[in-house]
C-alpha cells in the first residue's frame, strides 16, 4: 500500500436549502452554486458517501468511484458552492490506496477537524471476506497530512481486527479521532459493534477502552448470536460518546 494522491474529475450533487417557511415550502439558497445546486456528472459509477461543513463555511464531499474496484475521492466547495481551486487540483482530490488494483476501497464517512483538516474512514477489501479499516487525514489544501501515521493514512492490520469495516467518524476537541463500525468475532461466529480511538498523530489511543478498541455485542448477554454493527457516533460536550448501533440476524 502507498499514500498516493491523484486529481480526479467527478460526479456529485449537492443541494443547499436556506430555510423552511409556512406550509413546509422548501426554498433553495440562491447564493449557493446554481440556484442552490451544485451538480457535476462527468463520470458514471460515482457515488456520494458523506458530507461535512467546515468552521469557515467550506463543504467537503467524499465518495467512491468505481474503476477496477472502488477508489475514493474528495471535492471541496467554497461557501458560495464553487469548487475550491486551492484544494487539490481545482477542488478535486483522489486517494488511491492500492495502485495495483488488487483491492477495493470504500469510503464511508468524512469530517472536518477543529483546525479544518479533513479526516475520513472506510474499508479496503481483497474482494473476499478480508476487510480492513482505514483512517486518514488531509491538510486543508488536500495534501496528505504527514503528521498523521507518517503519511496521512493508517490501515488496520488483519491480525488486530479480522474482517472489519468502518461506518462513522467523529473528532474530539483535542483532535483525537473516533471511528465506529463492525468486526468479526471468530469465537462467537458473529459481528461485534466496534469503536476505535486514534491519537492526533494517527496511532491508536491505548488509554481508550481495551488498548484503544471497544467491541460490544448487545445480545451476547442474552445468549443470542446476533450481529451488531455501529453505524455512527456523536461526541457530547462533556466528551461522552453516543454510538448508534444496528442489530441484524442476516449478517449484512
Amino acid at each position: 500500500m502507498n499514500c498516493m494522491l491523484k486529481s480526479l474529475l467527478h460526479g456529485f450533487l449537492v443541494v443547499i436549502i436556506c430555510n423552511v417557511i409556512k406550509a413546509q415550502t422548501i426554498v433553495p439558497d440562491s447564493t449557493f452554486g446554481g440556484n442552490g445546486l451544485y451538480c457535476s456528472a462527468t463520470f458514471s459509477q460515482v457515488y456520494g458517501a458523506s458530507i461535512s461543513i467546515s468552521s469557515d463555511g467550506k463543504t467537503i464531499l467524499a465518495g467512491n468511484l468505481f474503476s477496477n474496484g472502488y477508489k475514493i475521492y474528495f471535492i471541496q466547495l467554497n461557501e458560495d458552492g464553487t469548487e475550491d481551486v486551492g484544494f487539490g487540483t481545482n477542488g478535486l482530490v483522489k486517494v488511491d490506496l492500492d495502485t495495483n488494483n488488487l483491492h477495493s476501497e470504500q469510503l464511508t464517512d468524512v469530517e472536518y477537524t477543529p483546525d479544518n483538516k479533513i479526516v475520513f474512514c472506510g474499508s479496503i477489501s481483497d474482494y473476499g471476506t478480508n476487510n480492513r479499516i482505514f483512517v486518514g487525514r488531509l491538510n486543508s489544501d488536500g495534501t496528505p497530512d504527514s503528521t498523521f501515521a507518517g503519511c496521512g493514512l493508517s490501515i488496520m492490520i488483519p491480525d488486530l481486527l479480522h474482517d472489519s469495516k468502518a461506518n462513522g467518524i467523529a473528532v474530539q476537541e483535542d483532535g483525537k479521532i473516533l471511528i465506529t463500525g463492525k468486526s468479526y468475532n471468530s469465537i462467537l461466529g458473529n459481528y461485534d459493534a466496534l469503536t476505535i480511538r486514534f491519537n492526533p498523530n494517527g496511532m491508536i489511543d491505548s488509554t481508550f477502552a481495551n488498548n484503544g478498541i471497544s467491541l460490544f455485542n448487545a445480545f451476547y448477554y442474552l445468549n443470542y448470536s446476533y450481529n451488531d454493527k455501529a453505524l455512527g457516533l456523536k461526541i457530547l460536550p462533556d466528551e461522552s460518546i453516543i454510538v448508534y448501533d444496528l442489530i441484524d440476524v442476516a449478517g449484512y
